[in-house]
């Protein structure tokens, strides 16, 4: 099971643990079980780190207004059968398959009706990211 290390939570609020805390045990841990070793690549940020790894303002990943985010990477399976498997049987905010960093985003709300399920897979063409709906 991830722990507070593995999810970067050892700076973060009570709030954003809570939050992040929904994700893992949805998405995360059940994902891990079933798809063997994932690793985290980014968890929650600070303003700071978030800065820092060029995220946007509204980040997910800053674990703010209900929502939480973390970047994948499998090691005992492929990112198309990770994204899949949480694709179908998971309910989410976002699930972006992002073949540039070769990681699998996935970022839900506690509340579920926030829970729209945008699904797409993010390529680089040209030196510009594209977003392809799934």
């Amino acid at each position: 099971y991830f722990t507070d290390k593995e999810l970067h939570l050892l700076d973060a609020t009570e709030e954003e643990k809570s939050n992040m805390y929904t994700l893992r045990d949805k998405i995360l841990n059940p994902a891990r079980v079933a798809n063997g070793v994932i690793v985290c690549t980014s968890g929650h940020r600070n303003k700071e780190h978030n800065v820092r790894a060029r995220g946007s303002a509204n980040s997910r990943h800053m674990c703010k207004s209900g929502y939480a985010a973390a970047d994948l990477s499998p090691k005992e399976c492929t990112l198309e059968e990770l994204f899949y498997y949480i694709k179908n049987n998971f309910s989410y905010a976002e699930l972006i398959l992002e073949w540039d960093q070769n990681i699998v985003h996935v970022a839900l709300n506690v509340d579920e009706k926030k829970n729209i399920k945008r699904t797409s897979i993010r390529k680089s063409v040209n030196g510009n990211l594209v977003y392809y709906p799934v």
